[in-house]
């Protein structure tokens, strides 16, 4: 079993926006998250910075793996801006029978 855990304070330049957090094992722009792993934050204000944590279990095989945290904007417009970045932390534990 893998524990990955992530965490970021961010904001939006715009009035209220709402921010979609969450983990793939694709690179791809338009590859689908594991859906047990997203998690909607809401910045309510422009210039307040929120503070967005998600954690996911999952069990993966055998082998190397890569492992992507996605933060998605609803908006097309504005910006956002991370506060002193994130931390990513990933954690294995062995599967007891």
């Amino acid at each position: 079993m893998v524990r990955i855990e992530a965490d970021a304070s961010f904001t939006s330049t715009l009035s209220k926006e709402t921010f979609s957090m969450s983990f793939a094992n694709t690179a791809a722009v338009t590859s689908k998250s594991w859906s047990d792993s997203v998690r909607l934050i809401t910045a309510p204000r422009r210039g307040d910075f929120v503070r967005g944590n998600i954690g996911f279990d999952i069990s993966l095989g055998a082998g190397e793996h890569t492992i992507y945290w996605r933060i998605r904007r609803t908006s097309t417009s504005g910006s956002l801006q991370l506060q002193g970045g994130g931390v990513l932390s990933i954690a294995a534990y062995p599967i007891k029978d």
